[in-house]
């Protein structure tokens, strides 16, 4: 059986991990929180693309093939600009050191979901 990341294991990683002062919280977490929720609306669209997959997996044409890795590819461009926006807030709001420990735990993170993810999505099969 497998072992999953959880919503809470992400939560306790990044807490442990970020080492913020009590003071730097206060200034990390509103903005965090914004993060989360543009964060969220991207994991909408890649949830939306994986069930699509999943429904043409076994009778995938190359129109479909075409559409769903476009929109993957857009997906992940969309996530690498909102790290990049959310950076450059944390690094103003905070420095850049904090900034950069943000960049390198959510990266982190995102590795090792999308390594779940990977895991659960057959490839596709040769027409």
């Amino acid at each position: 059986m497998k072992s999953n990341l959880t919503m809470v294991d992400i939560r306790e990683i990044r807490d442990t991990l970020m080492e913020l002062s009590p003071e730097q919280e206060k200034i990390f977490n509103p903005i965090f929180k914004r993060y989360e929720d543009e964060f969220k609306k991207i994991g909408n669209e890649r949830l939306s693309i994986i069930l699509e997959f999943e429904e043409n997996c076994a009778s995938m044409t190359d129109l479909k093939a075409k559409e769903l890795a476009k929109r993957s590819i857009d997906v992940r461009k969309e996530r690498l600009k909102l790290m990049e926006k959310y950076y450059n807030k944390f690094s103003i709001a905070l420095d850049p050191i904090v900034a950069a420990r943000f960049l390198q735990l959510e990266n982190y993170i995102n590795l090792i979901v999308d390594i779940q993810i990977a895991e659960e999505i057959p490839l596709i099969k040769k027409q």
